[in-house]
């Protein structure tokens, strides 16, 4: 038999596997395919935050303006993490999958608490020092231009807590980078399959929670910054700046949007309805 036909060769078809043909490798994640995934990712998500819209009570749904206002914050600083996470995974060590999925959990366990007390601090700053315009989820009731210079704002002020949790809990995987860099948490099958459950399957099915709690977290400080505005008036004498709901609908908006709370009067036997603003909630 030649030495070309030795079904032990490395370069024979019949050769065993090394872990390299079977694992996620360096470039895994950047690669076209792993750019597919991303891409399909973003998408997947970005339909949820649409779904997510249309579970909201009739009475409390976001306009579309408002809407995109507070998911793209949340979209804007989900990519300043996803692309901080994939080079730190592509650099980390042997298995950038491992690695990926190490620090995607990170940020949504640690992470999300992080940013919860985070997006709870700066919003008492805020109201402490009357920056109303970056209130979180409030763009006021004026021109488009002064709801967008809002809405820049905000983004700044989100993204400057999302970069804080990430260098929190890059920290973390510093300390621990050494006895990590060769850990494989994921099996050895098959290196695109375990791409697409680190950058799709896995991440789509924390994303769903995540995505949820932290819309949540976006939009709905009203009733927070109304409890601390009453407070800033006992000691400070100001007066706080609240914006109710009916501020974030045109006429048009609201011939589609039902009462709040309509109020029942009888004037002269007949019934009539008037409704009235409360703060947004």
């Amino acid at each position: 038999m030649d030495i070309e036909d030795d079904p032990l060769d490395s370069n024979s078809s019949l050769a065993p596997l090394t872990p390299a043909d079977t694992h996620c490798n360096p470039g895994a994640l950047t690669d076209t395919f792993g750019f597919l995934i991303q891409l399909s990712l973003g998408a997947v998500a970005f339909a949820f935050l649409i779904i997510k819209r249309y579970c909201e009570r009739r009475e409390t749904r976001r306009p579309w303006l408002i809407w995109s206002f507070d998911t793209s914050k949340q979209v804007i600083a989900s990519f300043v993490t996803h692309f901080g996470n994939i080079l730190i995974s592509e650099y980390g060590g042997k298995d950038p999958c491992s690695w990926y999925f190490i620090n995607f959990m990170v940020d949504s366990t640690a992470g999300l608490v992080i940013i919860f007390l985070g997006l709870g601090f700066s919003n008492y700053i805020i109201v402490r020092f009357g920056w109303t315009f970056l209130q979180s989820g409030v763009y006021g009731s004026a021109t488009l231009w002064s709801r967008i210079k809002s809405w820049v704002g905000q983004v700044f002020v989100y993204c400057l807590v999302s970069t804080v949790e990430k260098c929190i809990t890059a920290s973390l995987m510093v300390a621990l980078w050494k006895p990590m860099q060769n850990l494989v948490i994921l099996p050895h099958v098959n290196p695109k399959l375990e791409v697409l459950v680190v950058l799709l399957i896995i991440p789509f099915c924390v994303n769903v929670i995540v995505f949820w709690i932290i819309d949540n977290l976006l939009m709905r400080q009203g009733k927070k910054l109304e409890a601390i505005s009453s407070d800033a008036i006992i000691t400070t004498g100001a007066q706080p700046n609240l914006t109710y709901v009916s501020d974030h609908f045109n006429d048009s908006d609201r011939d589609d949007i039902e009462p709040l709370f309509p109020v029942n009067r009888h004037v002269g036997g007949a019934s009539t309805s008037q409704h009235i603003d409360y703060p947004v909630i």
